[in-house]
């Protein structure tokens, strides 16, 4: 949890949820980490949250410029049908 001056708080699922927020809303900055990074590699991909998802759908996941690692038994992310259809 990060606490600001006047007793504010955010959690860590507050801040990926503005993260995904600023991403959806703003072709600027989907644009700006777009060029900003030409590739993602993601180890233990079966603990990415729905937000961490949908981020990953929105940025690397269309272009293919995405690799990632799973453990053998990791099965199919929950989320995954909603980003490749």
């Amino acid at each position: 949890m990060v606490r600001g001056r006047r007793g504010s708080s955010l959690t860590f699922a507050m801040i990926g949820r503005l993260a995904e927020l600023l991403v959806r809303v703003n072709p600027a900055v989907r644009r700006a980490l777009t060029l900003t990074y030409s590739h993602l590699f993601l180890d233990e991909f079966q603990d990415t949250t729905h937000i961490q998802y949908a981020l990953l759908c929105m940025l690397v996941i269309p272009s293919g410029r995405l690799t990632g690692a799973a453990s053998p038994i990791a099965r199919q992310h929950p989320a995954e049908s909603n980003c490749f259809g």
